[in-house]
């Protein structure tokens, strides 16, 4: 939630002048063009056996936090805000986090049992999340482990298995990198549904809804 915080109000300065330009655009177009990008770095990771997909992975993950962003933007600044378009956007936001992180699990860098461990994890921090507005509480974006934070990870790990395409020095026998990375994803991802649980019981108890 911290690199949250920090990441899209910068991203919001920075594609601001993208939605001016895009002001015509459907922001449900936009929302897919979003969705592509994601399966693409998906793709990247699974094919990384050349370890140049990799790198090539990142800049689609990037480009993924763009169109989330500014379908939003785009959205609000047209008066195009609506009930489908908000469930469009959860929808595939979920798919895009199914997409990356089974490319990643079935990257040659991974163990397939928790990739997939993690990705039921992340999808029911998610779920928790998006729980909040269906029981009458806010939507919940908060706790440790977030969508951005889980991708400016995958960035990192990216990165580093690049640079370091050997074992890591630390990582117990029998684990691989990327292994690493979903043992934090799993463990954040816990915590936040915990903590999302938590607001909305709390928020809930204030508009006397409990």
């Amino acid at each position: 939630m911290a690199i949250y915080s920090v990441v899209k109000p910068l991203g919001q300065r920075f594609l601001k002048p993208l939605v001016k330009l895009l002001s015509k655009s459907d922001p449900d177009f936009l929302t897919w063009v979003g969705l592509v990008f994601s399966l693409c770095a998906g793709w990247s990771f699974a094919l990384s056996e050349n370890r140049a997909m990799l790198l090539a992975a990142i800049p689609f993950i990037l480009l993924r936090m763009a169109f989330n962003v500014l379908d939003g933007m785009v959205a609000r600044q047209a008066g195009k805000t609506t009930a489908h378009g908000e469930a469009l956007a959860e929808f595939t936001d979920r798919l895009s986090d199914a997409g990356i992180f089974l490319g990643i699990t079935y990257s040659p860098y991974c163990t397939k049992t928790l990739g997939l461990l993690a990705i039921i994890v992340v999808l029911l921090a998610s779920y928790v999340g998006i729980l909040g507005k269906a029981v009458g509480a806010e939507r919940q974006f908060g706790g440790i482990l977030g969508k951005v934070d889980r991708l400016v990870l995958a960035i990192l790990f990216a990165v580093a298995q690049y640079f370091f395409p050997g074992k890591w020095i630390g990582v117990p026998d029998g684990l691989k990198n990327f292994d690493i990375l979903m043992i934090v994803c799993m463990a954040g991802g816990m915590v936040t549904v915990i903590q999302r649980w938590r607001m909305i019981g709390r928020q809930l108890a204030q508009r006397g809804k409990k």
